[in-house]
């Protein structure tokens, strides 16, 4: 018992690290003040996490094949899920605060409570409504401020409508993870989502870094972002 208490807070504490360390990849958009394609920055998240998995993959000696999952399309869909939503997040970050945008995008919480209630048939109780309108209401809060306030301009008002529609896009993801995690390995699934959102975002990021015309240093930025990617998953995956 106390040796699974103890790994349990292991698995705690690196689960802590790995959403600490993906933190700098959601507000990299106001880190380079927008400089850095949002979607390019997923790139470095998903790449990076393919790579890490692979490499989890390989020095475990777990068979390719046992991963194999038998619904790809609906990973594929989740990594248009969790793609759009990071890219979404990350652009609201770089045109509005990003207290105001993580407010907004609490909005989520509401979205996933519904979500299992219809599609799941989860058990609701009325505190998970409560939490999830808390949430909603003080996304409603931000966004009053946000669009009454005199520095009103159609970046903030942008930034706002990003970060609702990232909300969306990972509540629904959100969904699929809960499906996909009850029948397949830790490992089959981030491979699976990974590889199909890098290969989703190689082309149009590329094109969008070759107009973008970075500066070595914030290029040197990007390639960080890589590496955080990496140590994220790492944590993750060890959780």
């Amino acid at each position: 018992m106390d040796e699974m208490r103890r790994n349990t807070m292991i698995g705690v504490l690196l689960s802590v690290c790995g959403t600490a360390l993906f933190a700098p990849i959601f507000a990299a958009g106001k880190f380079v003040d927008g400089m850095v394609p949002a979607i390019a920055i997923m790139l470095a998240r998903y790449a990076g996490g393919f790579l890490t998995a692979g490499a989890a993959v390989f020095f475990t000696m777990t068979p390719v094949r046992s991963l194999k999952s038998p619904r790809p399309w609906l990973h594929f869909l989740r990594a248009v899920m969790g793609a759009g939503g990071g890219a979404c997040t990350i652009h609201a970050a770089a045109n509005m605060p990003i207290a105001d945008a993580t407010a907004i995008g609490l909005t989520e919480g509401l979205i996933v409570v519904g979500l299992a209630a219809l599609i799941l048939r989860e058990q609701v109780t009325v505190r998970h409504w409560l939490a999830g309108g808390l949430c909603a209401l003080g996304a409603y809060i931000v966004l009053q401020q946000t669009t009454a306030g005199p520095e009103l301009d159609a970046r903030h008002l942008e930034g706002a409508l990003a970060a609702f529609a990232g909300a969306l896009f990972i509540a629904f993801e959100a969904l699929l993870i809960k499906i996909l995690a009850r029948q397949e390995r830790v490992l089959g699934v981030l491979l699976h989502v990974n590889g199909f959102a890098t290969l989703l975002l190689l082309g149009p990021a590329l094109w969008a870094l070759s107009r973008a015309q970075l500066a070595l240093a914030v290029l040197a930025s990007f390639l960080f972002l890589c590496s955080l990617a990496h140590l994220a998953y790492l944590c993750i995956i060890l959780a």
